[in-house]
């Protein structure tokens, strides 16, 4: 079964406009989402593999999946390498 991922639990944000700002308390960075990236955001308040955010944001934005998708792959890698999100192992 795929990897699924997850809101990092201690992770601070809030959204402003259409964007989301996001704080890592561990490193005391801040990170700013752009207006895809937020919907990315709002859509792991429940865990999501990678397919299922790519479908999201398809449908939300009226995109192909394989025109989304290396850009979603590529935003969960940087949010992993952030600290900002957690992978779950099924």
């Amino acid at each position: 079964m795929e990897n699924r991922f997850a809101r990092s639990e201690y992770v601070v944000w809030n959204m402003v406009d259409e964007e989301a700002v996001l704080l890592n308390p561990e490193t005391g960075l801040y990170y700013g989402l752009n207006r895809t990236a937020a919907e990315v955001w709002q859509a792991l308040v429940v865990p999501k593999t990678t397919e299922q955010l790519v479908a999201h944001i398809a449908s939300v934005f009226e995109a192909p999946s394989d025109a989304v998708g290396a850009d979603v792959e590529a935003l969960l890698v940087d949010l992993k390498a952030k600290k900002l999100v957690t992978v779950l192992a099924d």
